[in-house]
């Protein structure tokens, strides 16, 4: 079957593919002798939301876009972004959303060396998704072309991070090598790393958010602009696509067009 080896091609996980796979048999036995439109593709995701969760529509969603791009129906594809998905309900408590940020981004102002560490740290961990033990890897020489960054997460695997362009100024006001450090050059502790975040989020934002409520926030502000949820999985390192769906395979230039677009900072 083509479509199996396309998704194959795609580097997704054995998970991916086989929800991909059912939603491909499902959307196809609802089309029979139908002719594929924007029309039936609106009805259809209608229907499914009568009885699923918003989550679950996201992912139904981006497996049908994925049979579209298989099937080269680019005009289709252009046509279906106005379509409006539920919004994956969140604790505003829990997450800082983008409007959040950029609102603090436009005051924020460093007294401090401290100071002007703590929020290159806050704003490292919110606008790539990474875990704070990956953060304490960092160094600015695995940055290389593009504003790329590899990450080496769980399991040891490696996936590719975008830094955006505010972040990469940041990063070029930053001297040190690292982020994650003393004033004696010594790397800080997760537990330090915690009370950074805690504190930035209570100052700022009037929120108690974790590093991983940093990560939530990444997920959700990417789904609720309508990324492609594989895009979010393999920019979080998840290898179950349900992991990325609680928040709700392209090529590198697909992700960092899509997260930059979001992302404009």
């Amino acid at each position: 079957m083509k479509y199996i080896n396309y998704l194959k091609n795609k580097n997704l996980s054995k998970n991916t593919i086989k929800i991909y796979l059912r939603e491909y048999y499902n959307w196809n036995k609802y089309l029979k002798d139908r002719k594929t439109n924007k029309t039936l593709f609106v009805k259809y995701l209608t229907n499914y939301s009568k009885s699923h969760q918003p989550n679950s529509i996201h992912l139904v969603y981006s497996s049908i876009i994925s049979i579209f791009r298989f099937e080269k129906r680019w005009k289709l594809i252009n046509q279906c972004k106005d379509i409006k998905l539920p919004q994956i309900q969140q604790n505003n408590k829990t997450i800082i959303s983008l409007e959040q940020y950029y609102n603090v981004k436009q005051i924020i102002q460093f007294n401090t060396w401290r100071e002007k560490r703590n929020w290159l740290i806050f704003s490292f961990l919110f606008l790539t998704g990474i875990r704070v033990s990956e953060l304490l890897e960092f160094n600015k020489n695995k940055i290389y072309e593009n504003n790329k960054l590899k990450i080496k997460g769980k399991g040891n695997k490696v996936r590719v991070i975008f830094l955006t362009n505010y972040l990469i100024e940041l990063l070029n006001n930053w001297k040190a090598y690292r982020i994650a450090i003393s004033k004696k050059n010594k790397i800080l502790s997760i537990k330090q790393i915690n009370l950074i975040v805690q504190k930035i989020s209570k100052k700022y934002f009037n929120k108690n958010i974790t590093p991983h409520g940093l990560r939530r926030s990444f997920a959700t502000n990417l789904l609720k602009n309508n990324a492609n949820i594989e895009i979010v999985r393999k920019t979080l390192g998840h290898t179950n696509i349900n992991t990325t769906s609680r928040y709700l395979q392209f090529n590198d230039d697909d992700i960092i067009n899509e997260i930059n677009t979001i992302i404009n900072l």
